[in-house]
């Protein structure tokens, strides 16, 4: 459980929320009850506490920094407020040793305290060191001053400019949070520590690019170097010019910043006594917008009308006010509003003062660009950025920034390589040049190089994230977790917090299959985008990331809920869809309603094929297609698939495409796919399985001797086998070879123990001594069958389906009862059996035939196999339900065949529906279906019988 859990609120960098969230749990954790959980919150405290202390809030957006200059110190608990929440749990007991308990609580809370260091009293060095560090840091005019760092180093606890000593650790981490010095200030620091002498020593415990940056700052001196409170204004400006030279100049953002702080408090003082004074409200705005008060900025603008003289800064900072919040739409508005203003200057001003507001132009396009670029409106932001004609140096090079953001954005990647190199040879190090140079050769897949620019991004602007972000979305698409992990904690020994770390870092998670803390971590980071408070603005792949976290933790709903949410942001995500599809498919197979779920997931993927038909989403619509029964649908992507890609393809598509084909009995092209599955092949069970259903599909096609030979070359190959024996005794028989056939058969009942093997042998047998009428000999093996106490219904019913053909109607019915009363889900519906059996006695069974049909059950929604549409047939017939039987006469072929059939058609619904039209009168349409299956089946004695009879008792009718 996080500390946040235990503290029951969300993450914070507020110590008077966390404070209060501590009060309200210590309220209801009661020491003696649970001395655990006292500990265990007490602790979760101290974290946060800490926590806070290191958090540093980045901003993205042209290079500010949020930088609390205030350094706020752990703030412990009075024992007086302590006791005010402890004591009353102990004054509602009534035992007299309360006092005693209250005593061990406060002695435990005092072991944390001291685990801390926190006793104020007995302060260690590391303490007095931070003490003194602050004060100094917290007053404006001392920190900017040289003067007062080297009368800090005078101090013992300083003195010795050891960096082996535990006070340097102390000062290493404050500095690295509160950096922002003059460059006076920074030379003091180096040559006291002698960084640069002890450089490989320092970058064993600390940042190589922390090091290097202290290096870099105390090796030039300062444009203003120390601060004046009379001029913050010009001090600010000064700063201001320095960061166009190089706007990731962190010391000159430091002294822009605490000259604007200043400011802001001589225009706070100027505004009460000028309330109405518009300018000083602009400039306030200004001061706000630099201190990142963005709220605080616009509510000064509300409603102001200023004069034309201060319209310029007036769009300007209200437009980047909007852009700093992130709101593009707002910001492009003002900003167009500016442009409109400047190019109506020259109707209302000198021409010397036109040209002057004239140089702005370069300026403004620069942002509109940068605007449309943000809202993803590449054409828009083009034709702005294009047409930009500035002769400012620091515009041109603004513009070829933008340039090189427009061409990655829309993926011309060439043109992306070559601006970012005319950028740096206009500016010899250009930190967007460099990271974009990175990101192009990441999407071109080429890591060296992407490797090499990020990390020269990396050194010229060490505390901006993107890098380090860059470099761990390598590592991690590479599989490299340990090197994502290592850049990852490079950057966070600066001390800086980023969004985007985080979100690696939960990927990370991710991989190692920490599939609940990865969720939790990047929950946190959608909370933080939606606050408008996060420096990742790559919103989709939060989203992302969060459903295949979801996936993982069975929450399919909630899953496809997150990539609804990416395609409402981009309708036209290239992947989505897919992962969406795969998503339903996910949720049929764990919580149900198969087919609807399916038909979602084909819905989904047919989308993808819209936008963008990458070969497995061919391959995975094939599957559903197979899923929802739309067969020709299916095959037509398989085929496609290995179109694309057969070596790729063939193992996973031909044995779905054998099995398509077989189901609407283009059995050659079965026989094909077959033959092409068996070559790829892995396992022997895979071959053995797909022998058996090649000469199934040879018998279908009554290519009996090629089913034969498939047959002996399985048992040559993997040794005997009872069901392949089975169906090689059934060639023999088709080919007229009956008495071969019946003893193989017998033998393989007779010798071999029970089990379905056998009962496929055995059901062959069956019907074999049911054509040729040995009724004696099917009894005889049933009852040798029986004696084992089989239970499976599939077995009487066999010997009753003998006796059926050859009219012993008693013994039939004897034994269909048998096969119907084991049969307790009524999953082959031998009442229908019975009920034709009495049709053909009505004289015998007249009454049991009206009870017994009432009893039936068919649902013509539970059909799977052909064998149930024979069930119908019956059925139908026995009832004159004639619309039924003409339905499934038409769509018999889409019905999957039975298990084991190898019958090109169905050759006993094929006589079934002969028979239904037989005793519907249609004695011509009953020949046609007669003569479908005895085309099927030629070699079966009871329909030629059957058909003989028919034949002449008609034609004497006619």
């Amino acid at each position: 459980m996080s500390i946040w859990e235990i503290l029951g609120i969300e993450y914070t960098t507020d110590k008077e929320a966390i404070k209060k969230a501590y009060r309200a749990k210590l309220s209801v954790t009661n020491p003696e009850d649970d001395q655990d959980a006292f500990i265990q919150l007490r602790r979760a405290y101290e974290d946060a506490v800490e926590q806070a202390d290191r958090a540093y809030i980045y901003q993205d957006s042209f290079g500010f920094f949020d930088d609390d200059d205030e350094d706020e110190e752990y703030e412990e608990y009075e024992a007086e407020e302590e006791e005010e929440v402890i004591r009353p749990i102990y004054r509602e007991q009534d035992d007299d040793n309360s006092d005693d308990e209250f005593r061990k609580l406060k002695n435990i809370d005092r072991y944390w305290r001291n685990r801390g260091n926190y006793n104020k009293e007995n302060k260690s060095r590391k303490e007095l060191a931070k003490d003194k560090l602050s004060a100094l840091y917290n007053s404006y005019s001392k920190r900017v001053n040289p003067n007062c760092w080297s009368e800090l180093f005078k101090d013992e606890l300083f003195m010795a400019g050891d960096v082996s000593d535990d006070t340097f650790a102390v000062f290493m981490k404050f500095i690295i949070e509160k950096y922002y010095l003059p460059k006076v200030v920074w030379k003091v620091i180096v040559d006291h520590y002698n960084i640069v002498e002890q450089r490989e020593k320092l970058v064993a415990d600390y940042s190589e690019n922390i090091i290097d940056m202290m290096i870099s700052n105390a090796s030039y001196e300062d444009k203003n170097n120390i601060l004046n409170e009379s001029e913050y204004a010009s001090l600010r400006d000064n700063y201001l010019e320095l960061l166009e030279i190089n706007p990731y100049d962190k010391s000159a953002m430091s002294g822009m910043m605490n000259a604007n702080s200043a400011l802001m408090e001589q225009y706070v003082k100027l505004m009460e006594s000028e309330p109405d004074n518009k300018r000083v409200k602009i400039e306030l705005a200004r001061c706000y917008f630099y201190n990142f008060q963005y709220e605080e900025a616009l509510e000064l603008l509300e409603d102001l009308n200023p004069s034309r003289e201060d319209m310029c800064d007036y769009y300007h900072i209200q437009g980047m006010i909007y852009y700093k919040m992130k709101k593009y739409e707002q910001s492009l508005g003002i900003f167009l509003k500016w442009k409109s203003f400047l190019e109506g200057v020259a109707y209302h001003t000198s021409r010397a003062d036109y040209i002057h507001e004239l140089k702005k132009f370069g300026y403004v396009n620069y942002l509109i660009g940068e605007c449309y670029l943000e809202l993803k409106d590449y054409e828009q932001a083009s034709a702005v950025i294009e047409k930009n004609l500035s002769r400012n140096h620091r515009d041109k090079v603004r513009i070829n920034e933008s340039k090189c953001k427009l061409y990655f954005s829309e993926g011309k990647f060439p043109l992306c390589i070559s601006t970012c190199e005319d950028l740096l040879k206009d500016v010899e190090d250009n930190y967007v040049a460099y990271l974009y140079l990175a990101r192009t050769y990441f999407y071109m897949v080429d890591y060296d190089n992407t490797v090499f620019y990020a990390n020269k991004a990396k050194e010229m602007c060490v505390y901006l994230p993107q890098p380090y972000h860059l470099l761990a979305r390598l590592y991690i698409a590479t599989e490299q977790l340990d090197k994502a992990t290592e850049i990852l904690d490079e950057f966070k020994k600066l001390t800086i917090y980023s969004d985007g770390v985080a979100f690696y870092e939960a990927q990370i998670m991710y991989f190692k299959e920490k599939y609940e803390e990865s969720y939790c971590a990047v929950d946190k980071l959608i909370s933080r985008y939606n606050a408008r408070t996060s420096d990742y603005d790559e919103f989709k792949q939060l989203l992302l990331l969060k459903a295949e976290c979801q996936i993982k933790l069975k929450r399919i709903n909630d899953a496809i809920n997150s990539y609804e949410r990416i395609l409402d942001i981009d309708p036209k995500d290239p992947i989505v869809n897919a992962k969406i599809a795969y998503s339903y498919e996910t949720k049929a197979k764990e919580l149900g309603n198969y087919m609807e779920n399916m038909t979602m997931a084909v819905k989904y993927m047919e989308k993808q094929m819209e936008i963008y038909a990458f070969s497995d989403a061919i391959f995975h619509l094939g599957r559903f297609y197979e899923a929802v029964n739309r067969v020709f649908d299916a095959i037509k992507a398989y085929l496609k698939c290995l179109e694309i890609d057969e070596v790729k393809y063939g193992r996973d598509v031909y044995g779905p495409l054998m099995e398509l084909y077989r189901r609407v009995d283009s059995l050659e092209d079965a026989i094909y796919c077959a033959n092409k599955r068996i070559e790829l092949a892995d396992t022997e069970d895979e071959k053995k399985s797909l022998f058996i259903a090649l000469g199934c599909f040879y018998e279908g096609k009554n290519k009996l001797q090629s089913a034969q030979e498939t047959y002996m070359e399985y048992e040559s190959t993997f040794g005997k086998s009872i069901d392949v024996s089975a169906y090689y005794a059934r060639t023999l028989y088709r080919q007229g070879k009956t008495e071969e056939a019946i003893k193989l058969l017998e033998t393989l009942v007779r010798e071999n123990s029970y089990d379905d093997k056998v009962k496929i042998a055995y059901m062959i047998l069956c019907e074999i001594y049911g054509d040729i009428g040995n009724l004696k000999a099917a009894k005889g093996i049933y009852e040798h069958v029986a004696a084992k106490n089989i239970v499976d219904c599939q077995v009487p019913a066999s010997l009753a389906e003998a006796y059926f053909k050859n009219k012993k109607y008693e013994k039939a019915r004897k034994y269909y009862l048998i096969a119907h009363n084991k049969d307790t889900e009524d999953k082959y519906s031998y009442l229908v059996n019975l009920c034709e059996l009495y049709s053909e006695n009505t004289f015998l069974y007249s009454n049991l035939l009206t009870q017994e049909l009432n009893k039936v059950n068919i649902k013509r929604s539970n059909t799977k196999y052909r064998g149930d549409l024979i069930a119908q047939v019956k059925y139908s017939r026995l009832t004159k339900r004639f619309k039924i039987t003409q339905t499934v006469a038409k769509e018999y072929r889409r019905i999957q065949r039975c298990p084991n059939c190898p019958y090109e058609d169905c050759h006993k619904l094929l006589f079934e529906i002969g028979r239904f039209n037989e005793k519907n009168g249609h004695q011509d349409l009953a020949i046609i279906w007669f003569d479908k299956a005895l085309e099927a089946n030629p070699d079966n004695v009871y329909y030629k019988k059957y058909i003989e009879a028919h034949r002449k008792k008609y034609k004497k009718g006619e």
